[in-house]
């Protein structure tokens, strides 16, 4: 009985051995299937199926970023450089190096990080969210004693023959329309617009009559005194949560549809040190005065993104263009604080509200509100190292048209009401807050890529 079991087992399971053979399919069909495996073509992850390629993805990136204004056409030179940063460059004795520093200094900092997938298998539809967060400390521009014999220096008492032989009278003229007409083309004379600048830099003091004035900044025989400014203390993020449609694939070319909500916020500030020591002449000798001018805006954005994702595969490299519109409504508020003290001779301190370019009539909060359209284009560029580990590289242009930044808000000039007497002064336009702008953003990015 024993042999006989023995040998029924036998004969069962080699029936079940012949029962279980795969069946043979012929070399070229076996060949295209293996193929259409390796190169993650086969997308539809049911019980029966191999291989999944990812749905998932997470990616983290560093950003190297500036913000800037102007034409698009000069936005190369403009987007780092506006003409009062020309002007202070030259101003306090630094060259178009402090640009290199100004982009790449440890000041200035930039990430990225993004997480998404697809919602099915066949991946036509899917979700991401992407966090972008830039800022970066004031640029600071110390101009240093109004007596100091550098190059430039000894130029400031004869700034305004300068600028009057070459066109440019600021005490004389009653707007500066005409003033920023002529320098827009004379962009390339650096010294011209320095001196038009340390025109409209002044220091505050306190008259004889008790009276609140404000010396030019190359009145050397009247003042001993510096100013600092510091610019373009800026943050920037934007969180964006989006939702995407795939309507093309095909060849290793796929198109996207996005829709989704955008929240953006932008920061700028700057402030403006004064201090002077009176020497005599109109004013109270030996007197002490201090000022600071500070400005600082906020902006937020809330809207509806709109966009579409152009995509490219090609062994391991993966290239996408992604061009979005954001309708969104935003809010502009613009904060003015201004204030100086007065050290007198015998010790006593005074201070009073207003500095050395905004009254006191000019401070306080102020909003606007309304729409507008965000518009960015992004260019990024992919290589998969295996099938999980990848390294992005990507680039992003992005135009935002009204944004309060801090600058703008700033009269710069020496007021007439508290100019020397028998002057006149550098009157400029004092602008209402907020005064918008439109801005651009550009990006580069390097980064790793996860896909699970």
């Amino acid at each position: 009985m024993r042999t006989l079991a023995a040998v029924l087992t036998v004969a069962v399971l080699a029936a079940i051995g012949r029962a279980e053979t795969p069946y043979s399919e012929s070399p070229g069909v076996a060949s295209a299937a293996n193929g259409m495996l390796r190169e993650g073509n086969l997308t539809d992850c049911g019980p029966t199926t191999q291989t999944c390629p990812p749905q998932w993805w997470a990616r983290g990136e560093l950003v190297f970023w500036s913000i800037g204004t102007g034409k698009l056409a000069e936005f190369g030179l403009d987007a780092i450089n506006s003409d009062v940063f020309n002007a202070l460059l030259t101003a306090t004795g630094r060259d178009y190096r402090s640009v290199g520093e100004r982009l790449l200094g440890d000041d200035r900092t930039g990430y990225r990080v993004g997480l998404g997938g697809w919602l099915d298998d066949s991946q036509a539809l899917g979700v991401e969210a992407d966090f972008l967060r830039v800022s970066r400390a004031p640029e600071v521009f110390d101009l240093g004693q109004n007596v100091d014999l550098n190059p430039l220096a000894r130029l400031i008492p004869n700034g305004d023959i300068v600028l009057q032989r070459t066109g440019v009278r600021p005490e004389r003229r009653p707007a500066d329309l005409a003033v920023l007409a002529f320098l827009a083309h004379n962009r390339d004379d650096r010294l011209l617009r320095a001196l038009f600048l340390l025109s409209r830099v002044g220091l505050p003091s306190i008259g004889a009559d008790g009276r609140e004035i404000v010396i030019p900044f190359g009145a050397r025989d009247l003042v001993n005194g510096t100013s600092r400014f510091e610019l373009a203390d800026q943050t920037f993020w934007a969180l964006d949560l989006i939702g995407r449609r795939r309507f093309y694939q095909d060849d290793g070319i796929a198109v996207d549809g996005l829709i989704g909500y955008r929240r953006v916020y932008y920061s700028d500030g700057l402030a403006i040190l004064s201090q002077s020591v009176a020497l005599g002449g109109p004013l109270l000798p030996g007197i002490v005065v201090g000022s600071v001018d500070a400005i600082r805006t906020r902006n937020t954005y809330d809207g509806v993104l709109l966009g579409a994702d152009l995509g490219w595969r090609s062994g391991p490299w993966e290239v996408s263009v992604r061009a979005s519109a954001t309708p969104a409504a935003y809010e502009a508020e613009v904060s003015r604080v201004a204030a100086r003290a007065v050290t007198f001779p015998d010790g006593s301190r005074r201070a009073s509200p207003g500095g050395t370019y905004l009254r006191s009539t000019d401070l306080g909060e102020f909003s606007a509100s309304g729409w507008t359209v965000i518009s960015e284009v992004g260019l990024r560029a992919t290589r998969m190292f295996g099938e999980n580990v990848a390294l992005t590289l990507g680039a992003t242009l992005l135009y935002i048209p009204d944004t309060a930044r801090a600058l703008p808000q700033l009269p710069l000039g020496i007021d007439p009401e508290r100019a020397l007497p028998d002057r006149t002064g550098t009157p400029s336009a004092r602008p209402v807050p907020p005064d918008l702008r439109a801005i651009f953003l550009s990006t580069l990015s390097a980064g790793l890529e996860f896909r699970f």
